[in-house]
């Protein structure tokens, strides 16, 4: 199988299904036992797909094997070099599909995983330019989504005096401003999300949303919104109403963890740590005691390398699908380090980790890169560590809504201990997320309710300021993740 992913990666593919073909009528389509299944389809796309140049269908092969690779064991083998012979094949079937936007995100994602693949690098910076040279011709005017509120038969009702727009707006070149009703938005993210809070009147409201991209192509589009502006007790009432989240085709949700915890380190220029498996742990028993996580759906990384660590948080995301809710904690090791723009820079300090190598950490970047295509509906990140500043945005302090609402709406959000200051190994952050998930007595309760039950608590026992926030251009759109209590 080396053979073949070694021809690929030089871009001999007549070769490599050479190679492709003769092990298929050697051995078939057994891949050395069960949990090299999904290597299958790599070697089917080689052998099939590419001389033919049936691009989709090797998207649902490659697409396949990501899948496969989750859910069949093969992250449990020592396969991290398949998996990103995958991942960067998908990344030249999506450049020949056009897609290159996703092409970049997965050629991205094998490089967070492992970053010696010269091919990858010199195939990322021709999609670069590429898409470059598309941008600098386009002539085209941006897209313009509405994604919340959500229209109900082409009209948007809302129950309340303000509320929260939430849209996109698409285009090749990229977005250079965002206007409603002539007022400029200033949350823009680099993927073309923007949100703001407006006032209504009581009734129909008409929205003029324009955006122009950045070779001056505009577009405009209206939106009509019967704002039903109800009394304050009412607004309190739906706000508080508790329905259970479902998905659209009415399955409870699945809950899946990974708890990252990094006590021991290789290098002995960094201290070792006596809490944070200890708090893993704790929190792994809540969680399956307390919460709706099943055992089977929560899986730890104790004292992993680097390398370990991003290859199962890419797996694990790219497996997910909107039915699908992901918690991801960290407990280690971290710093922050202001760059040249006045942002911070957050790192996870793994127990590979070489002192003031960053190269050897993981960056807020790194984990960007790994959930970006994830189909989970909420992602919530809770690091007993910092997180960049340059990756998150403030949410807004006036548009609360029911949990019904905050569930149906895709989230990306991170709960960090702390913004520049360091953490103690004996994290109060740590203590009252582990008393305040174990003490609550809610069916439902979202992670900002949980972040705001202990946020007062911990400014005046320690020297930290948590953070809570939204994970930029990853699909945040809003919502909440929700811990429903068994």
């Amino acid at each position: 199988m080396f053979i073949v992913s070694s021809l690929v990666r030089i871009g001999k593919l007549d070769k490599a299904k050479e190679f492709a073909d003769k092990f298929i009528a050697t051995n078939g389509l057994s891949v050395e036992g069960d949990k090299w299944n999904f290597y299958r389809n790599y070697i089917t796309v080689i052998s099939e797909h590419l001389p033919n140049r049936q691009y989709e269908q090797a998207l649902v092969s490659l697409n396949k094997a990501i899948l496969d690779y989750a859910s069949d064991g093969s992250a449990e083998v020592d396969s991290k070099s398949e998996y990103i012979d995958v991942l960067s094949l998908k990344g030249y079937v999506l450049e020949k599909l056009g897609r290159l936007k996703e092409a970049r995100d997965a050629y991205e994602q094998s490089l967070v995983i492992h970053s010696l693949q010269p091919d990858v690098k010199e195939a990322l910076s021709g999609l670069q330019k590429k898409s470059s040279a598309i941008a600098s011709n386009d002539k085209l005017p941006p897209e313009i989504l509405l994604i919340s509120p959500k229209a109900t038969r082409g009209l948007q009702v809302v129950a309340a005096n303000k509320t929260e727009i939430i849209g996109k707006a698409k285009d090749p070149a990229g977005i250079s401003s965002v206007t409603i009703n002539g007022k400029l938005i200033t949350k823009v993210e680099e993927d073309g999300l923007f949100s703001a809070i407006i006032t209504l009147k009581e009734g129909d409201n008409n929205l003029l949303i324009t955006a122009i991209d950045n070779k001056g192509n505009s577009s405009s589009k209206t939106f009509s919104i019967n704002a039903n502006v109800a009394s304050g007790a009412a607004v309190k009432k739906q706000q508080e109403e508790i329905i259970v989240p479902v998905t659209s085709d009415n399955r409870a949700p699945v809950y899946h963890a990974m708890l990252i915890a990094a006590k021991d380190y290789e290098d002995a220029d960094i201290p070792d740590l006596q809490n944070p498996q200890k708090d893993a742990e704790e929190l792994r028993l809540i969680l399956e005691k307390n919460y709706t996580f099943s055992t089977d759906n929560i899986q730890t990384l104790y004292n992993k390398s680097r390398e370990e660590i991003m290859q199962a948080l890419v797996a694990k995301c790219n497996s997910l699908t909107e039915n699908d809710n992901l918690l991801i904690f960290y407990a280690g090791h971290g710093i922050a380090e202001k760059d040249k723009f006045g942002d911070v820079d957050g790192y996870w300090i793994p127990s590979s980790a070489k002192k003031g190598l960053n190269a050897s950490y993981i960056s807020s970047d790194d984990i960007n890169k790994a959930l970006k295509r994830s189909n989970s509906k909420h992602i919530l990140v809770i690091a007993d560590a910092c997180f960049s500043g340059a990756f998150t945005r403030e949410l807004p302090a006036d548009a609360s809504v029911g949990v019904q609402k905050q569930y149906s709406v895709p989230s990306r959000k991170i709960m960090a201990s702390g913004n520049m200051e360091p953490v103690p190994d004996n994290s109060r952050f740590i203590f009252y997320l582990k008393k305040n998930l174990k003490e609550n007595r809610e069916k439902y309760l979202t992670s900002k309710k949980l972040f705001d039950s202990f946020y007062e608590a911990i400014l005046n026992n320690s020297d930290t300021s948590p953070q809570y926030a939204a994970i930029k251009n990853v699909g945040d759109e809003g919502g909440e993740f929700v811990f429903i209590k068994k």
